[in-house]
This record gives C-alpha cells, sequence and structure tokens, in this order.
C-alpha cells in the first residue's frame, strides 16, 4: 500500500510541476544567444529580440546602402545576459534605430535594464569552407551577407563593452561585470 500512495504523490507532484519545467523550457528564447544556437533551424524565420542596446559596426564599409549593427540582449526571464548579434539595416534607419535602442544600457527604475523588442529575419552567412555566422536582417529588400568581407562579423566593436553593473531584478541575478557574451 505504501507504494501505491508514493506513486500516487510522485505523480500529483509532476502533474503540478509540468507547467514550470514547460516554462523553463522557453527561457532565453528572445535572446542572441538563443538565435546563434538555434540558426540552422531558424534560418529564414521573424524572431523578436529582447534588445537593451546597440553599437554601430565601425568595421563595415561606408559605400553600401545599409548599417550593421550589434543588438545586446538580455534573457527577460532570468533577468541575465543574452548575447549579441549582428542586424543589418537600411542606412536611412540609423538614426532612428540608435534614438530606439539606445548606444548605453538604460535601467528600468532600478529594477534592471530596459529592453525593447527588435523583429527581424534569421540569415546565415559563410563561406564554404568556413563556419556559417548568423544574423539579423530588418532591411526592407533582405541582404545576403554570403560574400561580405570579414570584418562586417568582427565583434570587437561590442565585445570589450558589454560589462554592465550588476542587475536588480527580481531573482536577484545580474549581469556579469565580463559583459553579455
Amino acid at each position: 500500500m505504501k507504494i501505491k500512495s508514493s506513486l500516487k504523490i510522485a505523480l500529483a507532484a509532476f502533474i503540478g510541476f509540468s507547467p514550470f519545467v514547460a516554462l523553463a523550457g522557453t527561457s532565453g528564447v528572445n535572446t542572441a544567444s538563443h538565435v546563434k544556437a538555434m540558426a540552422p533551424e531558424l534560418e529564414g524565420e521573424k524572431v523578436s529580440l529582447d534588445v537593451v542596446f546597440i553599437r554601430v559596426n565601425r568595421h563595415a564599409p561606408d559605400d553600401v546602402p545599409y548599417v550593421f549593427f550589434w543588438a545586446a540582449t538580455i534573457d527577460e526571464d532570468e533577468v541575465a545576459k543574452g548575447g549579441a548579434i549582428l542586424v543589418v539595416a537600411d542606412k536611412e534607419d540609423k538614426d532612428t534605430l540608435i534614438r530606439r535602442y539606445g548606444t548605453n544600457l538604460e535601467r528600468d527604475r532600478g529594477q534592471g535594464p530596459e529592453s525593447k523588442t527588435l523583429r527581424g529575419t534569421v540569415r546565415l552567412a559563410g563561406r564554404e569552407d568556413g563556419p556559417k555566422r548568423a544574423y539579423i536582417d530588418i532591411t526592407d529588400a533582405g541582404v545576403d551577407l554570403t560574400n561580405s568581407p570579414d570584418s562586417i562579423h568582427n565583434d570587437s566593436d561590442i565585445a570589450g563593452e558589454l560589462g554592465v553593473p550588476p542587475g536588480r531584478g527580481p531573482k536577484g541575478k545580474g549581469f556579469a561585470r565580463n559583459g553579455l557574451e
């Protein structure tokens, strides 16, 4: 009889906690890290990112009708770092994007980093003999970066600048000082 009642308790506990297990699997889906990890499956799909700030890519060529920047993201659920990803946009949208996302980390009433949603299409670029790199395309016509210079994917603009002060999120977690990615 003890085994039956133990099984009933275990089954009830499993059913009771199953919504939490399902939610745990969805954590971080709006981050650059998630998009990069799932890039082959997400290629060509529209995604949303929780962006805390952007950095214009200084290594990109000036003679193209596009602007390239790095979008730093946050895992809203865990109030944790979410990585950074390259984004390509139409050049005339540059000022609007800087005003919307900012180039510095903003705090939301001391509760942690404030984020804004960015939507775009996941694309992959890379040579046949090299690694594929994920980026987000928010242009009107779509841009293929397969034959782009390697300098566009140079993340030194943001890699050293992602150290941010610890957040005071609801779970007491914060960003690491060494950066988002």
